[in-house]
């Protein structure tokens, strides 16, 4: 059986630099960042609450203190903020992808192209439920013993990728991964697989996560992830944990054949994708970078192309002292040193827009493929002191401004996640 050419034809994204793909990119080349106080958007009864278990001043990474300021037609009662998001950034997406009528227009769900849709499907994962929900319903339970019939569907993760499906009238392969901080790759990985084995012609693909509430900030903050210092400092001598962010990342994969044939725009092919497990920790990776040197490595062979064709590498990079470092001795262990000339440009995405757990992968999958296509690679921001001390200073980190550099054909994003999941996508330029 041969396999199927999987490309790139739409985006939508939600960030904290942004409410679409054209901002959160302007942005991210602006050097931009979006940190509110926590303070900003819980009352006074909350936060003195939420101070007992974390530091009055910490930050967030989000654009305002209702991610749903942009989104005002909303059923609060039958879906949460997320899912209504994820909604509108697949519009973005189909729209983007040429499936859909402009934006502005209407909210139409008739597509401008006849696809059989028993061959469009949908994999939208998301790294934790709804705990806003959660927290509620538990918090009145026994005080008040009333549950909401549509909590169910509100906490189930699956529950994006199903209205999805049901908004469009879609019938193709849905699933749901969640893999932690690695759960965009996984997702993407999933869509690609499919298209390729010759299950689907299109897939909606991508991640959310929207988790900024009291149980998650308090639960990463004892688990010593969140940075004190109110910064993401990837690579940074001084990096000691992420700032938590929220978003959503929209991929619209598609066959070759599919694509080309209603003249849809190739933004980029997804050449490969790897993936392991360091089978060693819960939260620490293995210290010699194994499990992910194992997933590039996959992604490589999957891709059928060597180490030097690589140009460029989004890394997962969450600013921890582990995590980092373990990163770049995989990436050395492949691609060499700087010293060599031929080793690829690395930054992180993450000191602008925090660390977005389950939405992280595909959002930096955004970015990786429109560095691709407009030959800019930011730096990675904040990154003032590099720890000289370690394999980090072997990586050929971007520093200081965005790298300009329309050569470069390939490059591997990465994600990482809780449970020793390691995954790695590799995208090329299509001309």
């Amino acid at each position: 059986m041969s396999l199927k050419r999987v490309v790139v034809t739409g985006l939508g994204a939600y960030t904290p630099l942004g409410a679409n793909v054209a901002k959160s990119w302007a942005g991210l080349l602006a050097g931009n960042q979006s940190l509110i106080p926590l303070s900003d958007f819980y009352n006074r009864d909350e936060f003195a609450k939420l101070q007992k278990l974390v530091p009055l001043d910490t930050v967030v990474s989000r654009q305002h203190a209702n991610p749903l300021d942009t989104f005002p037609n909303y059923d609060q009662r039958r879906t949460t903020p997320a899912h209504q998001i994820v909604l509108e950034k697949t519009r973005e997406a189909l729209t983007h992808a040429k499936l859909l009528k402009e934006e502005d227009q209407d909210d139409s769900t008739e597509l401008l192209w006849d696809l059989d849709k028993t061959r469009v499907g949908c994999v939208i994962g998301t790294g934790m439920p709804s705990m806003p929900d959660l927290q509620s319903t538990i918090s009145t339970l026994f005080t008040k013993p009333k549950v909401s019939p549509f909590l169910i569907p509100r906490v189930l993760p699956n529950m994006a990728t199903g209205n999805v499906m049901i908004k469009y009238g879609f019938q193709g392969p849905s699933s749901c991964p969640s893999t932690a901080c690695a759960t965009g790759n996984s997702s993407i990985i999933d869509g690609f697989n499919m298209i390729q084995l010759g299950l689907a012609d299109l897939m909606i693909c991508g991640s959310y996560e929207f988790s900024i509430d009291p149980i998650s900030i308090a639960g990463f903050y004892r688990s010593k992830a969140i940075s004190r210092k109110h910064q993401t400092r990837p690579f940074d001598v001084e990096r000691d944990g992420f700032v938590m962010g929220e978003g959503c990342g929209i991929l619209i994969l598609e066959s070759w054949d599919s694509a080309t044939s209603r003249g849809a725009p190739i933004l980029a092919e997804v050449k490969g994708a790897g993936m392991s497990n360091d089978g060693h920790h819960i939260t620490t990776p293995l210290p010699d970078g194994s499990g992910g040197k194992l997933a590039m490595e996959n992604a490589l062979k999957r891709a059928n192309l060597t180490p030097d064709k690589i140009g460029y590498i989004n890394a997962h990079a969450t600013s921890t002292q582990l995590g980092d470092l373990a990163e770049s001795t995989a990436i050395v262990n492949i691609f060499g040193t700087k010293d060599t000339g031929k080793a690829p440009f690395v930054s992180s995405n993450k000191g602008h827009i925090g660390h977005l757990l389950g939405a992280s992968g595909s959002v930096e999958s955004i970015f990786t493929i429109l560095g691709l296509q407009n030959g800019k690679f930011p730096p990675n921001l904040n990154l003032q002191n590099l720890d000289e001390s370690s394999t980090i200073n072997d990586v050929n980190l971007i520093r200081d401004s965005t790298l300009t550099d329309d050569t470069i054909e390939y490059a591997i994003t990465n994600s990482f996640g809780f449970g020793g999941v390691n995954t790695s996508i590799l995208f090329a330029k299509v001309h």
